[in-house]
């Protein structure tokens, strides 16, 4: 039977560190108002979504695990360290992976240093609390329409990769909850136009700063001959 657990850094829970999971709180974000009152009255002005979507705080991820009582007290102390050494070597966002989630990862950092309590029973609890980016990210790139993975009520069937002479539009498609930045790969120099604004495509992987894959449909006006492909994942609450 598959024991359920968290994946950081390619080492799960379990099946790397005996954790037994014994339950687990995943916070939801809250949203970040910027708000200006209107003098002498009770109204006031809601700015939060200036930039065209509404921005979220960080959330929680809080997981308690018990260690496996298959160790020696002494056993058990050098399996702490083996395990906080794990939690605690990031220093930036990075994926976490929960078992019960299947088709998606977060993006967090142990900050908090995680609860490890032992007693002479030769058992142990582990808390581990993650801060976490606020939106699910999802495991497949879009266009990824591999039939055995797709999910009919979740994704949808679009083409990532167009083939441009001269000129063209094309059209993407962010079915999730958040706006994302694509990697932009091009066979040659290109340009593109999104909403008047002109961005130069080098040769390779581009990451552009201020362009964004918009939720809904976006259209793109591209100029240049060649391949251009949009890689991008639908981030989710």
């Amino acid at each position: 039977m598959k024991m359920h657990g968290i994946t950081i850094n390619g080492k799960h829970s379990f099946d790397d560190f005996r954790l037994l999971l014994n339950d687990f709180t995943i916070g939801t974000p809250s949203k970040t108002k910027v708000t200006a009152k209107i003098p002498y009255s009770s109204q006031q002005f809601d700015f939060s979504t200036i930039m065209g979507f509404q921005p979220y705080g960080r959330r929680t991820l809080t997981f308690n695990f018990n260690f496996y009582d298959e160790f020696s007290l002494e056993q058990l102390q050098s399996q702490r360290i083996k395990v906080l050494n794990w939690l605690m070597s990031s220093n930036n966002d990075e994926p976490i992976l929960f078992d019960l989630i299947k088709d998606y990862y977060f993006l967090g950092e142990v900050v908090t240093g995680p609860d490890a309590q032992t007693n002479w029973e030769q058992t142990g609890t582990l808390k581990v609390v993650i801060d976490a980016h606020p939106f699910k990210v999802a495991k497949k790139l879009e266009g990824d329409d591999v039939w055995d993975t797709f999910n009919f009520e979740e994704d949808i069937a679009q083409n990532v990769q167009f083939d441009i002479i001269n000129n063209g539009l094309v059209a993407l498609y962010n079915v999730g909850f958040n706006p994302v930045a694509p990697v932009i790969n091009v066979s040659s120099p290109m340009k593109i136009v999104q909403n008047g604004v002109t961005y130069d495509l080098s040769t390779g992987d581009n990451e552009l700063d201020g362009f964004m894959i918009n939720v809904g449909t976006n259209e793109i006006q591209v100029s240049g001959t060649g391949r251009i492909e949009f890689k991008f994942r639908r981030e989710v609450i």
